[in-house]
């Protein structure tokens, strides 16, 4: 990650899955419900009042 001074620091998400199963399409809801998932993870003091 790139910091510049005087500006927000900004990420990406990223999810992968992967199973042996072959399936059609994508699973969206489990792909959702793992990126919401890290809320209880995330720490509040991670960042600035505004």
């Amino acid at each position: 990650m790139t910091i510049i001074p005087d500006r927000f620091l900004t990420g990406q998400n990223l999810y992968q899955f992967s199973e042996n199963l072959l399936r059609d399409g994508s699973n969206w809801p489990q792909a959702i419900n793992a990126w919401y998932d890290e809320v209880a993870e995330w720490r509040p003091s991670s960042i600035d009042a505004f």
